[in-house]
């Protein structure tokens, strides 16, 4: 119980670093934005801003709530182009830079059959409009065949910092990590031997120096300690499912009002599942479901969440265009519903 106590108040103090000062946002929002179609997003507190990926388009879209305005951030060698998605968004609020995934899309189109293109990490500094790195990954990809018996990965899609400002980017297909430093020098943190066909790591956050991974090829999460020599994955059943329950998350996100407790899995068939952890990720319970049902969603997939000020909210993606596609894109206020199962607690 001493560990935990101490991980729970590390988390506490770097979320207060975080809680912002931007006047509060709340309710469901509609951002008019042609071939947005976002399968990530993160929220700047520091600038009170909302960063999108726009998938097919391969862009990140900047949005101010508070204007319902959009700027749309071109991604150079990346952007227009067909062969890459970005679908990955994270911004390190300790450094103040937002964190762009571009991946390339055949990866996902053929559920890891395909996994040749490159892929991107760009760095890029809100306040000064500036990409700071864009990085190609296949001289990773390429280290991780020494280690993992020749096979090829991809399918790059999320990341987390740790409190040094070091990035972790995973590839869903193989189960592989690169570890970037502030100044974008590229090394393997971890790679995996499973088949590369075979959907792992979907949704990592961070709580200090401890990464928190969705692995949907063992239904479960991993953990690691970003601060140990080695790279050493701990799995994390979860507890409290339901009968019958599939676990399955698209995206993975810890959002800061509950100071890395609380854990949104984004599972697109079924809606947000929240699970917690009261021992820093040593453990997880299932606390239920947000089903994403709202009006307004139509056809959407509730493919990613993010805290804006102090509400929570769905994300919706349309994948391919998939008619009728909205023109306006919404996020969905699910801040009372996750508080309802938080309060209410486990059922096991």
């Amino acid at each position: 119980m001493k560990i935990a106590s101490i991980t729970l108040l590390a988390a506490s103090l770097l979320v207060s670093e975080i809680e912002a000062t931007c006047p509060p946002v709340t309710g469901n929002l509609f951002i008019k934005q042609n071939g947005l179609f976002p399968e990530n997003l993160d929220w700047d507190s520091d600038n009170c801003r909302l960063y999108l990926g726009s998938l097919f388009n391969a862009t990140a879209v900047e949005y101010n709530p508070y204007t319902n305005k959009t700027h749309i951030i071109t991604l150079p060698s990346v952007s227009f182009d067909p062969n890459y998605h970005v679908g990955g968004i994270d911004y390190d609020f300790r450094k103040k830079v937002v964190y762009i995934g571009a991946d390339a899309g055949a990866a996902f189109n053929t559920n890891g059959a395909d996994l040749t293109g490159m892929n991107r990490l760009i760095r890029y500094d809100p306040r000064r409009h500036q990409i700071l790195y864009n990085i190609e990954m296949t001289p990773f990809q390429n280290m991780v065949k020494l280690r993992n018996g020749g096979q090829l990965v991809g399918g790059f899609q999320d990341m987390a910092e740790d409190v040094f400002g070091n990035t972790y980017f995973i590839a869903t297909f193989g189960n592989a990590i690169a570890k970037v430093t502030p100044y974008g020098s590229v090394s393997v943190f971890y790679a995996q031997n499973p088949p590369p066909t075979v959907a792992g790591y979907s949704g990592i956050f961070s709580v200090g120096n401890t990464l928190v991974i969705a692995d949907n090829s063992i239904s479960g999460f991993v953990t690691f300690d970003t601060s140990r020599r080695r790279a050493h994955p701990v799995v994390v059943a979860p507890q409290c499912q339901p009968s019958g329950y599939v676990f399955s998350c698209d995206g993975f996100y810890a959002p800061p009002k509950y100071h890395g407790t609380i854990g949104l899995c984004s599972n697109d068939v079924q809606g947000i599942a929240v699970y917690q952890s009261l021992d820093g990720w040593a453990s997880s319970k299932y606390l239920g479901l947000v089903s994403n049902n709202d009006p307004a969603v139509g056809n959407g997939f509730p493919t990613a969440t993010v805290q804006i000020t102090d509400s929570i909210y769905i994300s919706e993606e349309y994948f391919f265009g998939t008619p009728p596609v909205p023109d306006l894109f919404p996020l969905i206020d699910i801040t009372a519903q996750v508080a309802s199962l938080v309060s209410a607690g486990p059922s096991c």
